[in-house]
């Protein structure tokens, strides 16, 4: 069906996974000619059909597509043309670079917890990644580890800053607790006005996660309502942390 018309990024593409829903997007992997693959992301047919949802998809690549931050897989192409944002056209599209290595979820998953002197490294890593983006007043929302991808030339970012868009016409708090990252800021559930403390607040949980191999708060889809006093401290976890890397670790995950 119409559904499953993957447009035309490459003549030699092919299809090497997909269709897969996630999120707002049905997605696809495609091997390119000279072997380099690539992820083309599609807003769901029925969700295009709003003039409104299929707008803000639009805005929120475009973004992505101006900040150009180096950590940033790069957005390709957006389409379709001439004008993604026409409710006659087909339900628009994004292509995406498919960065190599492995995505920190299931690096985590594998091997957490990381030795101290590593997830340290990560933390760097993730705050140089941050600290352009920041610079451009812009905060991504969403970062987590599906999204981050250790590759050989560092961290890239993946498919963060783009809106659940199918959430947008049902935006309460009970719809985003239960679709919600343990890594979501609680006061994205409070304020519709986010600062960059709200991508610190996920920092902490994932290097909590490094250090751990656990959340740092016991009910993973109640994280974003946790408060500070059922976070246990750090140090009792793991003794040979630095306490001044717990103290930072605590603070990220402080309520704002």
């Amino acid at each position: 069906g119409d559904a499953l018309m993957i447009p035309v990024y490459a003549p030699d593409q092919r299809v090497l996974r997909g269709p897969t829903r996630v999120g707002s997007e049905q997605r696809f992997l495609l091997q390119l000619g000279d072997g380099s693959c690539v992820v083309l992301g599609q807003l769901l047919p029925e969700l295009a059909s709003s003039e409104p949802l299929r707008r803000r998809y639009v805005r929120d690549i475009e973004r992505l597509q101006a900040l150009d931050a180096p950590a940033l897989a790069r957005t390709l192409v957006l389409g379709p043309a001439p004008d993604p944002r026409d409710p006659a056209a087909a339900p628009p599209y994004r292509v995406r670079e498919e960065p190599e290595g492995e995505d920190l979820e299931s690096l985590l998953a594998r091997r957490a917890p990381l030795p101290v002197g590593e997830a340290v490294a990560l933390g760097i890593a993730l705050c140089e990644a941050l600290r352009p983006i920041h610079e451009r007043g812009v905060v991504l929302r969403d970062l987590q580890p599906r999204y981050i991808v250790v590759a050989p030339s560092g961290l890239r970012l993946t498919d963060v800053g783009l809106a659940r868009v199918d959430l947008l016409s049902s935006r309460t708090a009970a719809s985003l607790l239960l679709e919600a990252s343990p890594c979501a800021s609680p006061e994205q559930l409070l304020k519709t006005t986010l600062d960059p403390r709200s991508d610190l607040y996920a920092l902490g949980v994932i290097l909590w996660q490094a250090l751990t191999g656990a959340l740092p708060f016991a009910d993973a889809a109640r994280a974003p309502l946790a408060r500070r006093h059922a976070l246990p401290a750090l140090t009792l976890l793991r003794p040979e942390v630095p306490e001044l890397l717990a103290a930072l670790l605590h603070s990220c995950l402080d309520e704002t």
